[in-house]
């Protein structure tokens, strides 16, 4: 497990201060979870342990938007609370035994219907025709 992989799981669970409440939680020694937190976790029995525990522990609480802020700030605000659940989503769907791209069609098809369905179809193909066109465009850079 790569260290950033540990510090997104970690802080899904445990907020900003995440490494002295995994030490506590876990009876593991500061420095060990202080060196994970470095350099991740290079045994993979131990990672895939510590994946389960913090995905059982995770807290789902996402911080809402800056007060007055505009829809770009908003969106750039979304994906930064939302990435570290989404990446603790993967690992555990990993840990069961699936492909990360399984997981994120299935997550992709989910977010689409609910989108449809909230927004409406036409709204959803319209977004989604801008992620495809911005995806073309990364391609074409």
């Amino acid at each position: 497990m790569t260290a950033s992989d540990l510090a997104s799981l970690a802080s899904a669970a445990y907020g900003p201060q995440w490494q002295s409440a995994l030490s506590r939680e876990m009876r593991i020694a500061l420095r060990t979870v202080q060196r994970w937190a470095a350099d991740g976790i290079p045994k993979a029995a131990t990672a895939a342990g510590i994946r389960a525990f913090l995905t059982d522990r995770a807290r789902i609480k996402l911080a809402g938007p800056v007060s007055g802020a505009d829809g770009d700030a908003r969106d750039d605000a979304a994906f930064a609370e939302c990435e570290p659940v989404v990446a603790a989503l993967i690992g555990a769907g990993e840990d069961a035994g699936f492909h990360e791209a399984e997981i994120l069609a299935a997550v992709l098809s989910i977010v689409i219907g609910r989108m449809a369905d909230g927004a409406g179809i036409p709204a959803t193909v319209s977004t989604l025709r801008q992620v495809i066109d911005g995806l073309k465009e990364q391609r074409d850079s």
